[in-house]
C-alpha cells in the first residue's frame, strides 16, 4: 500500500485523536484526513497527476504533512530539498525533475522568485509557518511580517486550498508497487547534492 493508505488504515476509527499540535493548534485525525483530501483536490484541480513530481521546501508545520501524504495519495512524487540549497542547485533540481509545481516557505520566495522565469514551474505557492498557528498567535505574527511580492503564477496557501473546490470526483488513491514516491537530497558535503529515490 501507498505511505497515504497505511496512515490512513492504521488511524481510522481514531478520528478524535490528536494527529498534529501546532504552538496549541490541536488537529485530529479527522481533520487531518479532511485536509489532506482537501489538499489532494487542489492538487488534481491544478492539473497535477499521477507520475508527476511536485517541488517542497516547508519547514515542519502542518501544510507539509498535508502536502506530503496528498501527493503520495494521488500518485505525484514529492521531491523536498533544503532552503539553504543554492539557487543553482534548486534550478538544475527542478530541470531534472522536470518539475512544474514548486511549494516553498515564505522566507525563501525572495531568494528564489528570480529565477523562476529561467524553469518551466508553472504554479508556485507559498506557505507560511502563521498559517496554521491559533488566531492569536497568528494575529500578533502577522502584525510584525511582511508581505513578499508575488508574480502571476505564485499563490499563498489560502488561495491555493480553495481550488479544492474546484474538484468535484472523489480522490483516487493510486498505489504501484516499486512506484518512485519521495525524493530527498543528501548534504552535499563531498560534491554535488545527489536525489535519493524512495518508493
Amino acid at each position: 500500500m501507498s505511505m497515504y493508505q497505511m496512515m490512513y488504515r492504521h488511524n481510522r476509527g481514531h478520528e478524535h485523536e490528536i494527529a498534529l499540535s501546532y504552538f496549541g493548534n490541536i488537529i485530529t485525525y479527522g481533520e487531518l484526513f479532511a485536509r489532506i483530501d482537501k489538499t489532494a483536490k487542489a492538487f488534481l484541480a491544478i492539473g497535477v497527476k499521477k507520475g508527476d513530481v511536485v517541488m517542497m521546501s516547508l519547514p515542519n508545520i502542518p501544510e507539509a504533512a498535508y502536502i506530503f501524504y496528498a501527493v503520495n495519495r494521488i500518485g505525484a512524487v514529492l521531491n523536498t530539498f533544503d532552503p539553504r540549497t543554492s539557487i543553482e542547485v534548486i534550478k538544475q533540481d527542478i530541470w531534472e525533475s522536470n518539475s512544474s509545481i514548486l511549494i516553498v516557505v515564505d522566507v525563501i520566495y525572495p531568494k528564489i522568485s528570480k529565477m523562476l522565469s529561467e524553469t518551466q514551474i508553472k504554479t508556485t505557492v507559498v506557505v507560511s509557518p502563521f498559517d496554521s498557528l491559533p488566531f492569536m498567535l497568528k494575529w500578533g505574527a502577522r502584525l510584525k511580517g511582511r508581505k513578499a511580492k508575488h508574480s502571476a503564477s505564485t499563490v499563498e496557501w489560502n488561495h491555493f486550498i480553495k481550488k479544492a473546490q474546484l474538484y468535484a470526483n472523489p480522490v483516487p488513491d493510486e498505489f504501484e508497487a516499486g512506484q518512485l514516491a519521495v525524493v530527498c537530497h543528501t548534504g552535499g558535503s563531498t560534491g554535488t547534492p545527489k536525489g535519493v529515490m524512495l518508493s
